[in-house]
């Protein structure tokens, strides 16, 4: 079993998904970067098109207005626009 060797943190860098967060949890992980110094990176949610909750087009619009929001991340993930399995030949090829 591998230990956290004492002087590390744990929580020095966080990955996190602001679209499906709710505020006072989003604000949790800005303390964390306030307070603990915390580098955090912003997933896109990219995961949630490739299973079907929301659409392509739908997340890039709401990641676009949450990122103008939040500035405040150290990184930003933009969305792949990954191919499913239910896509027509010519979807995939686009």
């Amino acid at each position: 079993m591998a230990r956290v060797h004492p002087g590390s943190d744990p929580l020095a860098h966080v990955l996190t998904t602001p679209l499906f967060m709710n505020r006072d949890a989003l604000g949790f992980v800005r303390r964390f970067q306030e307070e603990r110094r915390s580098e955090i990176c912003f997933d896109s949610a990219g995961y949630y098109v490739q299973v079907g909750k929301i659409g392509y087009h739908e997340l890039y619009m709401k990641l676009l207005n949450c990122y103008r929001t939040n500035r405040w991340a150290d990184r930003y993930v933009l969305p792949d626009y990954v191919p499913l399995s239910s896509d027509t030949d010519e979807q995939v090829a686009e």
